[in-house]
């Protein structure tokens, strides 16, 4: 086969490079993100024989997966010769080969079947639930073979992101990607961006600067949390054992059962510690809350809180 070259952004070249078992792209709209990886797939599938695996959350059908956008690509870097589209998957004349998957849907003993993948390309990984990498992460384990994450943020509270850009294991290269580092970024996108950066700057931080919201997008307390980021009066609250701890009680078992454990200094409320977790009996968080030894005050319960069970939802 003829050799096929297309340019990257930069920012992106680490696609290529050797020695990473996660590959993780992450940032706002039109960095050229999910183009890239499945260029950079494309010509690596053209090169030797892989077998890739393209997964995201939620796939209802093959039309809500990366499957058109590979399509799309293989007729742009003139592979039409080479991979052969079919409807479901697309096989290079090598022995390459693109399957895709919704994480929701796969088991433990489903996803077996994945085993072989020598790249899984996780896209949209901001909405992967910590059980959908639970089943995933320890299924790609061929020698040599490589977990590529690609997605716009969402919440800092994501499972993704904590895991890969809070925390970034000694194993990955995390590369934040915006529009400006896109050289051949949209002129229609661009003049739309500016636009929102004008009469929406939050949102415009959001969807092109890659920056994460600090609460669900629409939600009553949105504009308040970005005014307190802002404002830089999101820091850490440190415990004042002079001043009562005051614990608020969210109930829940199946679902998440959350407290948040609180100090009042004149006008001021001092967030100290967020507890979350599911499928666990009062008594624990009990302990828990025994264990820290605070000086505590009040316990605020919701209105179902004399139920004698937790079930949730």
């Amino acid at each position: 086969m003829d050799t096929v070259r297309y340019k990257f952004p930069e920012k992106l070249g680490f696609l290529f490079e050797d020695g990473w078992r996660f590959k993780v792209a992450y940032g706002g709209r039109d960095g050229a993100k999910s183009w890239s990886i499945g260029r950079a797939l494309l010509l690596m599938g053209a090169e030797k024989p892989l077998r890739i695996g393209c997964f995201r959350e939620v796939q209802k059908s093959i039309d809500t997966s990366v499957y058109k956008l590979l399509k799309d690509q293989v007729y742009t870097l003139g592979l039409g010769a080479f991979y052969d589209v079919q409807q479901k998957v697309i096989k290079g004349a090598n022995g390459t080969e693109f399957v895709f998957s919704g994480l929701s849907t796969e088991t433990r003993d489903s996803i077996k079947s994945f085993e072989g993948v020598d790249i899984a390309w996780v896209e949209e990984a901001h909405s992967i639930s910590e059980m959908s990498w639970d089943i995933l992460e320890p299924t790609i384990r061929k020698k040599g073979s490589q977990i590529w994450l690609s997605f716009n943020p969402s919440m800092d509270t994501d499972y993704v992101y904590k895991l890969f850009v809070l925390n970034t294991p000694k194993d990955a290269k995390v590369v934040k990607v915006n529009w400006s580092d896109n050289p051949w970024r949209s002129e229609a996108l661009d003049s739309a961006r500016k636009r929102m950066q004008e009469q929406d700057p939050e949102k415009y931080l959001h969807v092109y600067e890659g920056h994460c919201v600090p609460a669900v997008e629409g939600a009553i307390y949105y504009k308040e949390v970005s005014k307190l980021r802002s404002e830089n009066r999101l820091c850490n609250a440190p415990y004042d054992p002079m001043l009562k701890v005051h614990v608020v009680c969210d109930l829940g078992f199946n679902d998440y059962m959350s407290l948040i454990l609180f100090q009042r200094l004149a006008s001021e409320i001092r967030i100290i510690r967020y507890i979350e977790d599911r499928e666990r009996y009062i008594p624990s968080y009990s302990q828990e809350l025994q264990d820290l030894k605070l000086n505590y005050g009040k316990l605020y319960l919701p209105h179902d809180g004399k139920a004698k069970h937790l079930t949730g939802a």
